[in-house]
């Protein structure tokens, strides 16, 4: 039941967010147009909806650490996995943002996903085993470049 509020309520912060993203790109202009090229999009659109989706994320992590002040169970009691959890997610949110403004290189941005996942992974977002068939897998070594390619995966599948 925690899980289906949790999720309505990011899906209602990001609907909000987004239309206020929307709005405000429109206001001043803030436009990604069409190449011809690599865009596949063939109207003009407002940029920013990564901040919306910052936004979404940011609120439902903060209500799920405040729930657990009234017995919900969650995963984020360990504050330096938290700051690391925000930092990544802020940072990578603006080198979004900077990209969608000046259009960055794919190296620029793959540098910046990169340290950042590396940050993170140092700060607790390491795979430290997996469970494969019921067998537990020790990683040892390897689970930080794990991390980093799960981390830098999952960053690109949402597109910075």
């Amino acid at each position: 039941m925690i899980y289906a509020i949790g999720g309505g309520v990011s899906f209602l912060v990001a609907l909000v967010s987004t239309y206020i993203a929307m709005q405000l790109a429109t206001r001043i202009g803030a436009f990604d147009h069409p190449d011809g090229q690599r865009k596949i999009h063939t109207r003009a659109i407002p940029i920013g909806g990564g901040i919306a989706i910052l936004v979404a994320m940011l609120v439902t992590t903060i209500l799920c650490v405040w729930s657990q002040r009234f017995g919900v169970e969650s995963n984020f009691n360990n504050s330096t996995l938290l700051i690391a959890f925000f930092g990544g997610i802020i940072l990578i949110s603006l080198v979004g943002l900077i990209d969608d403004i000046v259009n960055l290189r794919g190296r620029q941005k793959l540098a910046a996903q990169i340290g950042i996942a590396f940050i993170m992974a140092q700060n607790g977002f390491a795979v430290e085993k997996i469970v494969l068939w019921g067998q537990v897998v020790e990683l040892g070594l390897l689970s930080i470049p794990i991390a980093l390619c799960w981390l830098i995966a999952s960053m690109n599948a949402f597109n910075l």
